[in-house]
């Protein structure tokens, strides 16, 4: 029940976070952010009109404007690449990411975790990038820090939007003080997620909600223990598992 609460919840976020950026946007020099609708634009200037105004913009003060897929009719292609010159630099950027892990089944815990992490990545084109990823997350009986290579690539290649994206690596992980078990090795071992997502530019930082299936390998060795019979002796448990989940993540890129 609480995990189909946290995914109708999600799904309602991801619809307000789509309605909202239905608008086109005019980012500015200053900061200033703008919602509207772009009229029509010309190299110098862009006609622009919000619910109580209808102004001129001089592109002077412009960084770049984000058309509504369906607006995009209003500006001729290389007028709008005039404007936006600005909008792509190649460079490492960083990105802060919050999210919740849910899933999994009796043996591995299906109570929701929280899980956070910061992302360094380098822009290969304006709608690909790679990057190192390196996180916090948490689990019933440990807790992981997963190092993780990390590509995404827009399915929109002229502007941003939906996106797919996929991180490989290793994850660290340690008992939790609280867990009952008796570990006497605790190992890592594969990380893996598989997204996709969509990218909002409501603000002069843009935000990604995503959902991915995340996958990390563990193994577990306890301390021998002495058992009895026709074979007594000392024994030792080894465990190998899969932490299989579902992420539900929410980033902020600056």
């Amino acid at each position: 029940m609480q995990t189909k609460k946290l995914f109708l919840a999600g799904l309602l976020l991801l619809w307000q976070l789509y309605a909202f950026s239905q608008n086109d946007k005019v980012f500015l020099k200053n900061g200033s952010l703008l919602y509207g609708q772009v009229v029509s634009a010309t190299p110098d200037t862009t006609l622009f009109r919000t619910d109580n105004s209808l102004f001129r913009i001089n592109n002077l003060e412009v960084n770049h404007i984000k058309l509504n897929r369906r607006n995009r009719a209003a500006v001729v292609p290389h007028v709008l690449d005039v404007i936006n010159k600005n909008d792509y630099e190649r460079g490492l950027k960083i990105g802060f990411e919050g999210g919740v892990l849910v899933g999994g089944d009796g043996v591995n815990q299906s109570h929701p975790q929280v899980t956070f992490s910061v992302l360094t990545y380098y822009k290969l084109e304006p709608w690909a990038q790679l990057g190192v990823n390196i996180g916090f997350e948490n689990y019933f009986r440990f807790r992981c820090v997963p190092f993780l290579v990390y590509y995404k690539t827009d399915l929109d290649r002229k502007d941003g939007g939906a996106f797919v994206y996929a991180a490989f690596g290793y994850g660290k992980p340690w008992q939790r003080r609280e867990s009952e078990r008796d570990y006497e090795k605790l190992s890592g071992g594969v990380a893996l997620k598989l997204g996709a997502g969509h990218t909002f530019n409501i603000g002069i930082w843009p935000m990604e909600l995503s959902l991915a299936y995340s996958l990390q390998k563990v193994r577990e060795v306890y301390p021998e223990r002495s058992t009895w019979g026709i074979w007594g002796g000392e024994v030792q448990t080894i465990l190998s598992r899969s932490m299989n989940r579902m992420l539900f993540k929410l980033g902020i890129y600056i």
